[in-house]
């Protein structure tokens, strides 16, 4: 599996993750050899080898085949999924060469899963990363093999299919829904449809927040833990009855039908492999040995979509499987632990230890209390499974009766929410620990693999030595400690950093981040008004990909919403219990209006310090400057723009003006004040508007880069050829977050680097 695996990974063109492949198969490799003191065989070099250019064959076959996709007019095929959706329904159609695609309805359409339809569509986009951090659509949907991406304009034939089994389990899954939301209040219903059938698009948006900060949002998706419970527990049932063919044909269908009902996810997937290997190993009589099921499973899995490499539950959940049956038990045995209770803590301990770098490079953000309150809630997590289920089929027969049993599983659901709630209000609950390179993770998982394997060779060569002596017996556990230790700061030490200015694309508004090489942070605006909540799904992703704990500053320019319209949700977003801003820097001027109080009287409620900016304020750092250049204090005027805060930022031989939306009458007054020299870059100002960056203003800035922050095919036509003919009057390079996505400028003793984020690899330039 890993020789597959790391051939897919070279075929994708990822050498940095190619080079750490190779790296812990070697270390892997070797280990297994010399443990089990056999020679190097060319057999086993040649399997590997093998392995390697299977894995790289079946990605490049993936890859023309996604890159020869035709955007058809029409489409037909037959219906995997019906979802719903906020406005009508999103499917997954089985068309032509067995490909998937999507296919979205903004309105009800009367058709099930197993239904034929053809039908006239327009062709989408799947919507890209446009910044740091952000969700990319398209990454996501390949990884579960859904290809090309439609919206619906009118159907032309639906063939009904009658003896369809997932039309069955279509219509059994949303009775069972309807049966869910029957017995349990609307928020628990919620829940329990996720933990039953792995349904999560009614689960709101606090409870997804309590359960990620409590490092429990994992009980809300289907695992092998579900499939276990419903599936083995059926066939062990039947077991005391009925032959080992019978039993586990009926388990093994039972497993297949409960896997699709619940959408059969990655995880799913896996685990229903893995349990129909350990049925089979039971009917023929042979012995069940986890690593070979997960190697099984995961070659199928990777064979069958090789983009699945790309989507971070697979490697959670096979990363997690290799903890539970590697680590765990060296660990557990090494220590000799008897006690269940800390049997489960320091099981929780490993399996956290082993997924912590791929939830850091998933979500940034390690919660830092999940070790402990797993070890209750993973046990507890059974028990809602079961409870809950008893009560959902007990409510088949009679509603009440099914109300009356739900009593276990509304509590174990009210410990959850309880437990998440006091965790939000602990100090340092999430801490964001940001992108990790993959050199850190490498590191990370090379001492990882080495002390587990040294755990399991002491322990085999000289059990006495390591149980009698009371020395040795606490020598272990510090030996431990300082492991975990080294492991945990490798995962959060920051360091000294570069110092970089981020243009985050935003659509048509505003919002740049500045980070020097100390950590300090300053926001400059933070506002859209064509991406609806840029600021929970562009901007603060951005700051959790660069490790912001906590903004330093935040600078408003001024009130216009697609300037300001994000701030609120950044001033509630957490880092633990206190907000992630520390200080909120707003424009002294004398007209404050409605939009300019309610942003006051937020950042006071969330307990934010509040900074008056005007003419000659400056903010220092040990390297850097930032002073305000306009407006003055007190400055009056009927047009809010022209009020706009001016920065320029002063690094080395580096300077950037930041001109929010100033107009040419600001400009002129900017030049009669005889503070304006040349720069280096320029954050054009009113996104490019041929009212700003007025030809006498850029001559006596005349700056070499200038960045201009746009909505893709705006309304307002921003940036104007007027602007742009200005600027390449003076030979200023344009980058436009508008083609480009997200900006980032790094200042160097050379120059200036420039990297765009739409080109994944970036496309570097030194100007």
């Amino acid at each position: 599996m890993v020789a597959i695996l790391l051939g897919e990974i070279l075929a994708y063109g990822n050498m940095e993750w190619a080079g750490c492949m190779i790296i812990l198969s070697i270390i892997l490799f070797t280990l297994c050899v010399t443990k089990e003191e056999k020679f190097v065989k060319l057999s086993n070099i040649i399997l590997i080898c093998a392995g390697v250019c299977a894995g790289f064959y079946f990605m490049n076959v993936h890859i023309n085949k996604y890159e020869s996709i035709s955007e058809s007019r029409y489409v037909n095929g037959t219906i995997q999924t019906v979802n719903d959706r906020e406005r009508g329904s999103m499917l997954i159609l089985n068309v032509r060469d067995k490909r998937r695609i999507l296919l979205l309805c903004d309105r009800e359409i009367d058709i099930t899963p197993g239904d034929f339809l053809e039908a006239r569509v327009t062709p989408e986009e799947f919507l890209v990363a446009r910044n740091e951090g952000n969700y990319d659509e398209k990454a996501y949907y390949i990884s579960i093999g859904i290809e090309e991406k439609y919206s619906l304009d009118k159907v032309i034939r639906i063939k009904k299919n009658k003896f369809s089994i997932n039309k069955y389990l279509y219509i059994v899954k949303k009775y069972l829904q309807k049966k869910i939301h029957n017995i349990y209040s609307e928020k628990d219903a919620a829940v329990v449809e996720a933990v039953l059938l792995g349904e999560k698009k009614d689960v709101d948006k606090d409870t997804k927040e309590i359960y990620m900060a409590s490092g429990i949002l994992h009980l809300l998706t289907i695992s092998g833990a579900h499939m276990t419970i419903v599936g083995m527990g059926l066939y062990r049932i039947i077991r005391k009855r009925f032959r080992y063919g019978f039993s586990g044909v009926v388990g093994i269908i039972v497993i297949i039908l409960y896997g699709i009902i619940t959408g059969m996810g990655i995880s799913v997937k896996r685990a229903v492999i893995m349990l129909i290997f350990k049925i089979i190993a039971d009917i023929i009589g042979r012995t069940y040995d986890i690593l070979s099921a997960l190697s099984g499973a995961g070659i199928i899995m990777i064979t069958e979509n090789p983009f699945i490499i790309l989507n971070a539950g697979f490697w959670l959940s096979f990363t997690a499987i290799i903890a539970l049956s590697c680590a765990c038990p060296a660990v557990i045995d090494f220590y000799t632990i008897d006690n269940k209770i800390v049997k489960c803590f320091v099981s929780g301990i490993c399996i956290n230890i082993f997924i912590l770098p791929v939830i850091v490079m998933t979500y940034y953000v390690i919660p830092l209390y999940a070790v402990i309150i797993n070890i209750y809630a993973i046990p507890l997590a059974s028990y809602l499974i079961i409870s809950s289920g008893v009560a959902l089929m007990i409510s088949l027969i009679s509603i009440n009766a099914g109300i009356f049993m739900t009593a276990l599983s509304v509590f174990i659901l009210k410990i959850y929410d309880v437990t998440g709630r006091f965790v939000l209000q602990l100090p340092y609950s999430q801490y964001i620990a940001g992108k990790q390179s993959v050199l850190r993770i490498t590191i990370y998982y090379v001492i990882l693999i080495f002390f587990i394997n040294i755990l399991d060779m002491a322990k085999r060569d000289d059990r006495k030595f390591w149980e009698e002596k009371a020395v040795v017996r606490y020598a272990k556990i510090i030996v431990g400690i300082l492991i975990l230790c080294i492991l945990f700061f490798i995962i959060i030490y920051r360091g000294t950093g570069e110092f970089k200015i981020c243009s985050i694309d935003v659509g048509q508004g505003d919002s740049t981040l500045i980070i020097d090489s100390h950590g300090t942070e300053y926001l400059i605006d933070a506002g859209s008004s064509s991406v609806k909540e840029a600021g929970e799904y562009r901007i603060i992703p951005c700051l959790k990909y660069n490790g912001v704990n906590e903004l330093d500053y935040l600078v408003l320019t001024h009130m216009d919403q697609d300037h300001i319209n994000c701030v609120k949700s950044i001033m509630e977003e957490k880092a633990g219990s206190k907000s992630i801003l520390k200080n909120l820097v707003m424009p002294d001027i004398e007209e404050k209006d409605s939009d300019y109080m309610d942003i006051i009287k937020c950042a006071q409620k969330n307990k934010i310090n509040i900074i008056y900016i005007s003419k000659g304020k400056c903010f220092k750092g040990k390297e850097y400057d930032i002073e305000c250049l306009y407006p003055y204090k007190n400055e009056t005027g009927e047009d809010k723009n022209n009020l706009s805060v001016v920065l320029r930022l002063k690094y080395k031989k580096f300077s950037m003006m930041f001109m929010g939306d100033l107009g040419e009458d600001g400009e002129k007054r900017l030049i009669s004040s005889n503070c304006l020299e040349k720069v280096t870059a320029l954050k054009a100002g009113h996104h490019g508007s041929k009212n700003s960056s007025g030809a006498v203003f850029l001559k006596l800035i005349n700056p070499d880069i200038t960045t201009i922050s746009a909505g893709e095919n705006n309304r307002y036509g921003h940036p104007h050829m007027e602007t742009l003919n200005r600027l390449k009057d003076i030979n200023s390079k344009i980058f436009l977050t508008a083609s480009e996505g997200q900006i980032i400028l790094y200042p160097k003793e050379e120059g200036v680097k420039v990297d765009y984020y739409l080109n994944k690899m970036y496309n570097k330039k030194i100007v």
